[in-house]
Formats: structure tokens, sequence, C-alpha cells
């Protein structure tokens, strides 16, 4: 199983979250899950606009301590 071995099955689980709370409003409140996505895509956004410039050494947003 995937992520069995490190223990990243919690970290899995709340990146899929968001989606899979969009996928179940989807069929009942259309407009709901739109802005539950609209939600998600930003914050991944933020989320990937903080790691992208630490992975590539041109800021040190987490240093360890």
């Amino acid at each position: 199983m995937f992520g069995a071995v490190s223990d990243a099955m919690p970290r899995h689980l709340v990146q899929v979250i968001p989606l899979l709370t969009t996928m179940a409003l989807l069929p009942a409140r259309a407009a709901f899950a739109a802005g539950t996505a609209i939600g998600a895509f930003r914050f991944r956004a933020v989320v990937m606009a903080m790691i992208w410039p630490y992975l590539l050494g041109f800021a040190d947003i987490a240093s360890g301590h």
C-alpha cells in the first residue's frame, strides 16, 4: 500500500479530502461544489507557490528550527 512504510497515509488523506468532498457534493449541489473546488484550488496554489521557491533554493520558508 502506498505510504504504508513511511506513515504518509494521513498526509495523503489530508490532500485528497477536499477533492473527495467536492466530488461528493457535485451531483446534489453544483453551485456549492464549484465554490469548494475554487477554494481547494486557491489553497493548493498558495501552498505550491510557497513550496517551489523553497525547493529551487530561492526562499528559506522553513529553516527547521
